[in-house]
């Protein structure tokens, strides 16, 4: 059966056919990798929706950390996509790469949808080609937890899209949902207005398209109150992550040009590329470099404002506000966010540069004679581009392989070395490692992560008395130090010092139910012979993590304690895991 197509859907689809041929081609090697970084803060043991059916109410409900308000995101709907994979797929990481493979594409071919409103078609291909293949995009595409940038890019491309077809009320409803998934998404806002006004648009034009966006924004804002209180609209203040907080206001804003400096180099020639910037890495210190280093950045802006301001073409008009708008988010100039850098936070200033790009391409086929020359420049370009992305993409397979990269990338970022630290000593080189967090320590004695790295291996190589000094530290800095509280209530529960175990372990589970955390206070209720509290305490949670052989050890040995040997048994032979003895019980 022949299926027919209409005229002006041939294109499009033909794009988005390319788009994907694409996205997976240059990303297919990501699609074995596991669950690294971030995906650990954000996915497994989220008990929103590390389950077997999502809390769809408690999504919307909650930080995009869970119970950690103090990090001030509020991302509903990229949480949302996460728990839909989680119901749909399961817990193997395959299926979460694929979809950030998708989303991928599918940005990428809004970009030729939105350039083909005001260039050639074939123009459009090579700029939707070029964006899919920047290796700056692989942290954006690599890491599951950063799917948050597709997505919203996604949707302000969308917002745009419509708002340029005069459909400003479907606009307003994507702006929401662009909202929902990553704050930045906010940027496309000026982005219209502006575009509006310099197409000649009277302020009465504008202020009528305009409106129709204040109910879906107002909307948001009263979501985001009721979930983050007084975090609504709170800046970053861990200069662990971000030094510039700290700064003096000339460093911070020398330093934040010179950030646009190293995010454009990094862009056109993608070298050391890394999966963090934080505390070290980068000098906000005043010298020869960093001036000359912000001046250029700051050259960048305003050679992109004046082509905005001066040039007739729309395109190019278009793509400079993206990037100026989306940047100015990023910039810590206005507001300091919760980092300094980071390679995937320039997907969507990207994005900008990528339609700037596009249009000079299509200048320049218009005007010569020879496009096949261009064609072959331009084909170099987005092997060298798709050969690179390819090759970084290695690094996102697995947390030892990533946190590797992290250290060799960014030597002196004290996140990396503690990282770095910590999987060393896992190695066997602990006499290295534990010199190297020292060295941490040192700089940055009030860090909680490696407080608790110390700690861990002080106690593992026998100094448990001052690894217990050292996780209850990070717990004074940080109250939601979730690795301390575990540490601590192991500790305690091998040391048989069961009510301080239970006490932490209260604390720890009160802040954030981990499955860990909730098994082992279940146990330790148990040795306090209070069985029944540690029945109460897994039936409370167990529908969040029905599958948890440890929830099955529990009760097995909860009702083996109150002579229910039927039940005990019958929980007891579920587990096929003999690691969740060992682990749990001795």
């Amino acid at each position: 059966m022949k299926i027919f197509i209409k005229e002006k859907y041939k294109r499009p689809l033909l794009a988005l056919t390319v788009s994907l041929s694409i996205s997976f081609a240059i990303f297919s090697n990501t699609i074995s990798g596991d669950f690294v970084m971030d995906d650990h803060l954000v996915l497994v043991g989220n008990p929103l929706i590390d389950r077997n059916v999502p809390d769809f109410v408690g999504i919307f409900t909650h930080p995009y950390n869970f119970f950690t308000e103090e990090t001030g995101l509020y991302r509903p709907i990229s949480m949302l996509s996460f728990g839909i994979n989680f119901f749909l797929f399961g817990k193997s990481p395959i299926s979460f790469h694929v979809v950030n493979i998708i989303l991928h594409a599918i940005a990428g071919w809004l970009i030729f949808m939105i350039s083909k409103r005001f260039v050639s078609w074939h123009s459009s291909l090579i700029g939707m080609a070029l964006f899919l293949a920047l290796p700056i995009h692989v942290e954006a595409v690599a890491s599951i937890a950063n799917r948050t940038e597709t997505i919203s890019l996604i949707f302000s491309l969308l917002v745009l899209y419509y708002a340029l077809k005069d459909k400003f009320n479907l606009s307003s409803i994507l702006l929401f949902l662009g909202l929902l998934s990553k704050e930045t998404s906010v940027s496309i806002l000026p982005v219209i207005f502006i575009f509006l006004f310099l197409q000649g648009k009277t302020m009465i034009q504008i202020t009528r398209s305009m409106f129709w966006y204040i109910p879906s924004f107002l909307l948001y804002a009263i979501l985001r109150i009721n979930v983050l209180g007084s975090r609504f609209i709170s800046p970053s203040d861990n200069f662990i992550v971000n030094q510039l907080i700290d700064a003096p206001i000339i460093n911070s804003l020398l330093a934040s040009f010179k950030i646009l400096f190293l995010y454009i180099v990094k862009t056109l020639i993608p070298t050391n590329l890394s999966p963090d910037y934080s505390y070290n890495q980068i000098s906000t210190s005043i010298d020869s470099t960093l001036i000359l280093q912000s001046i250029v950045g700051l050259s960048v802006i305003v050679a992109i404002t004046f082509i905005i301001f001066k040039s007739k073409n729309r395109l190019i008009i278009l793509g400079g506000l993206i990037f100026l708008g989306s940047y100015a988010i990023i910039s810590n100039i206005l507001v300091k966010i919760p980092t300094i850098m980071a390679d995937r936070l320039f997907y969507a200033p990207s994005a900008g540069l990528i339609l700037m790009f596009t249009s000079c391409i299509d200048t320049a086929l218009n005007n010569t004679t020879k496009k096949m020359l261009i064609y072959k420049i331009l084909s170099v370009i987005f092997i060298i581009y798709a050969g690179t992305s390819f090759f970084y993409n290695q690094y996102w397979l697995s947390q030892a392989s990533i946190i590797r990269h992290g250290y060799q990338s960014s030597p002196k970022s004290v996140v990396m070395q503690t990282a770095y630290a910590n999987e060393i000593f896992k190695n066997g080189e602990k006499e290295r490692a534990i010199r190297l967090i020292e060295e941490v320590l040192s700089q940055t004695p009030q860090f909680p992560m490696a407080l608790i790295t110390a700690g861990e291996m002080y106690a593992f190589s026998g100094n448990t008395k001052k690894g217990e000094s050292l996780w209850l530290e990070s717990i004074k800095l940080k109250n939601n130090a979730f690795n301390a509280y575990i540490n601590l209530g192991t500790l305690y529960y091998q040391q048989k010092k069961y009510k301080k175990a239970e006490e932490i372990l209260e604390r720890s589970v009160s802040i954030y139910p981990l499955w860990e955390h909730v098994a082992y206070l279940g146990l330790v209720k148990i040795r306090l012979n209070k069985p029944q509290e540690a029945i109460d305490l897994i039936d409370k949670y167990s529908d969040k993590y029905l599958n948890d052989q440890s929830f099955a050890l529990v009760l097995g040995l909860a009702h083996r304690s109150l002579g229910n040997i039927v039940e005990a048994n019958l929980h007891l032979r579920s587990i096929t895991d003999p690691r969740v003895l060992s682990l749990y019980w001795e």
